[in-house]
């Protein structure tokens, strides 16, 4: 059983809203033609909110991949945004479409690297592995508990009052937002260092992810 959902969202600053909204769907025109047609359906026309159930945790720190959803999220290093972490409580959402996905074929350990966006032939084994989490999806109704790194994605807006911001607004460093010119692997260190004090902060999923501070 499922009792909460952890949900990253860069977010600009001054913007407030009262409600959570699906604003993605990952389905990039490269991939459609590998996506397998079962897929494709549960996909098709949907944006989603993406979120970590609360179970799967551990795992996604122990794999880095927690670290480079951080990083993914604050990677527009000329904008100032926050990163907010929101603890949906599931109780109080319509769970009926809800879809599930393994996303352990793209964290750093399955790929046997942090930088695998830099180059290019890791760049082609991370679409490779990114293929395989997108064919990997299902209702999560159907999900039997199999998964690694399970990501549960929600086709619907969720009010805030079912949820708790956890860890308040962790702000992009300076270094990261600053207007002057700064080089592509510059930013990138900086993001990556901001990227490993979120995860620092949050501690451990015993001491931080059940108390109030995506």
């Amino acid at each position: 059983m499922i009792d909460h959902l952890y949900h990253f969202e860069r977010t600009p600053p001054g913007l407030k809203e009262d409600v959570i909204i699906p604003r993605n769907n990952d389905i990039s025109e490269k991939f459609k033609p590998d996506i397998k047609p079962v897929a494709m359906e549960l996909y098709r026309n949907k944006n989603f909110i993406y979120t970590i159930p609360d179970f799967a945790i551990d795992e996604w720190e122990k794999t880095d991949q927690l670290e480079s959803l951080i990083e993914m999220i604050v990677k527009m290093e000329r904008f100032k945004y926050s990163v907010e972490k929101w603890k949906i409580t599931t109780a109080k959402i319509d769970m009926s479409g809800a879809l599930v996905r393994e996303t352990y074929y793209i964290s750093p350990k399955a790929l046997g690297s942090k930088d695998f966006l830099m180059l290019p032939y890791k760049k082609r084994a991370y679409d490779y592995a990114f293929l395989r989490v997108l064919n990997s999806v299902k209702r999560l109704q159907e999900y039997d508990g199999s998964y690694k790194n399970p990501e549960i994605l929600l086709p619907c807006e969720i009010s805030k009052d079912c949820a708790v911001l956890e860890s308040g607004l962790l702000s992009i460093s300076s270094s990261v937002t600053s207007s002057m010119p700064i080089s592509r692997m510059t930013a990138r260190s900086s993001l990556k260092v901001f990227a490993a004090s979120v995860v620092a902060k949050m501690g451990s999923p015993a001491r931080m992810w059940s108390s109030a501070a995506h």
